[in-house]
């Protein structure tokens, strides 16, 4: 059996919401992103033992399959990888770098009761 990784995170906000320049034009992660990060992170180490993930090599590439459950229309789901992306590299469980993460955005649904982003991810055979 191919291993899978299922997750279901909370909607983070945009990342032209969560990050922030400073007066010399660097960029950073404001406390909402960090509040978001620490919890996903949490929850991705959780999942990644109860799901007995393995994780991936140095450069073993795998697909970030996607269905997003936004809050209301008009948002940019591409704007939501960049967070959701680095928790998942934070947590150090599931892949070395986000580099070889093949993002696919399946399906963009209206939920504006319980939005989230449910994730699948599996390895692929591409090196």
């Amino acid at each position: 059996m191919k291993q899978e990784l299922k997750l279901t995170l909370s909607l983070p906000k945009s990342v032209n919401f969560i990050y922030g320049r400073n007066k010399f034009g660097s960029t950073y992660l404001k406390k909402e992103g960090k509040d978001y990060k620490a919890k996903a992170v949490k929850y991705i180490k959780e999942e990644t033992n109860n799901q007995d993930w393995t994780r991936l090599k140095a450069e073993e590439y795998c697909y970030l399959d996607t269905i997003v459950y936004m809050n209301k229309k008009g948002r940019d789901s591409d704007n939501l990888f960049k967070l959701i992306q680095d928790s998942i590299s934070d947590s150090e469980t599931v892949w070395e770098d986000d580099t070889f993460a093949l993002s696919r955005t399946n399906r963009v649904y209206i939920d504006s009761e319980n939005p989230r982003v449910e994730l699948i991810i599996t390895p692929t055979s591409t090196i």
